[in-house]
């Protein structure tokens, strides 16, 4: 089977990459606005660009109605958080993924404590093991349809919070960590279940 993507629609051509390429990773975004309301949500096309100097991207998909509150917030402030989403959070993190008005606080949503970041004007999820501190880089757009065409967030990773309950030595141990993966809509994959080089 074939697929030229300049012949299917855009929601079939999400099923298609998403599928293929998973499990990806979760950033549990967190931004403020202007007003200084918290914004927590997640997103799964997120990945490392570059490790000297380290940097990170999101892809932020908009939708009809324009950009999504956590593209408002970041280019607005510059600065937000990440935190990695273990197999115990995925419950806390679903609700967050659903649209809600830019005045909710989701950190109340989730049932999470926001954390005072320390390198840049935000907060981090305290129950996360895993949260990264990130500065906005620059933000790319792609396609003709203005605020309803996905962007992409570049940002410098500032600094790492990794907690002492998942670290063996000086390293991160993964099974300790768990971290989970989305594959597509409601369906999620832990790292738990480790496979050597032979399998």
């Amino acid at each position: 089977m074939l697929i030229k993507t300049n012949e299917i629609n855009s929601m079939m051509l999400f099923q298609h990459l998403s599928t293929s390429i998973m499990p990806r990773p979760i950033a549990w975004v967190s931004s403020m606005s202007s007003e200084g309301v918290p914004n927590l949500a997640p997103y799964s096309l997120f990945g490392i660009l570059s490790v000297t100097p380290a940097v990170i991207s999101i892809c932020v998909m908009n939708q009809m109605g324009g950009k999504k509150d956590t593209l408002v917030n970041i280019l607005d402030t510059k600065v937000f958080a990440i935190s990695m989403v273990s197999r115990e959070l995925l419950t806390s993190m679903a609700p967050t993924g659903m649209p809600s008005p830019p005045y909710v606080n989701e950190y109340e949503t989730a049932g999470v404590t926001p954390e005072e970041c320390d390198t840049i004007p935000c907060v981090r999820c305290a129950e996360s093991k895993i949260s990264l501190e990130c500065r906005l880089r620059e933000v790319q757009n792609f396609g003709d349809d203005g605020d309803e065409s996905d962007s992409v967030i570049i940002a410098d990773v500032l600094a790492i919070h990794m907690d002492d309950s998942i670290m063996t030595g000086q390293q991160i141990d993964i099974a300790k960590l768990d971290n989970i993966g989305h594959i597509i809509q409601h369906m999620y994959i832990g790292t738990s279940d480790i496979l050597g080089p032979m399998g």
